[in-house]
């Protein structure tokens, strides 16, 4: 039977050619049915998420290595039989921990996927 991994990595250990040491990481998410107001095709989510470095890390490094943190939500509708659209949001807090330098406080990307069946 093979070992089942878990999300804990070493933290005195970080990964090679890499200035990031993830100790723990977690994350929820919700998804909801278009059914719930009418749209039974539709589809509405939400996923948060934070990356945790270790206190080693910091302390090693002399870094900030603040927690990173994730949010998503997209709302995915079928237009018609053969489109649907899905707008996407995402922020990122602190992405590198606050470290990069001349980096962003905040990342917002926004996205629309369009899919076409035949």
């Amino acid at each position: 039977m093979a070992e089942r991994q878990r999300p804990y990595q070493n933290p005195k250990v970080y990964a090679e050619s890499s200035d990031i040491s993830l100790e723990y990481s977690w994350s929820a998410s919700v998804q909801l049915a278009g059914s719930l107001w009418g749209r039974s095709e539709d589809t509405f989510a939400i996923a948060f998420s934070e990356i945790i470095p270790s206190d080693d890390y910091k302390e090693t490094n002399n870094l900030k290595a603040t927690s990173e943190k994730h949010l998503e939500v997209y709302y995915s509708s079928k237009v018609n039989e053969h489109l649907t659209i899905s707008p996407d949001l995402q922020v990122i807090w602190n992405p590198y921990g606050k470290d990069v330098i001349n980096g962003n406080d905040t990342i917002v990307v926004g996205g629309l996927r369009a899919q076409v069946d035949f």
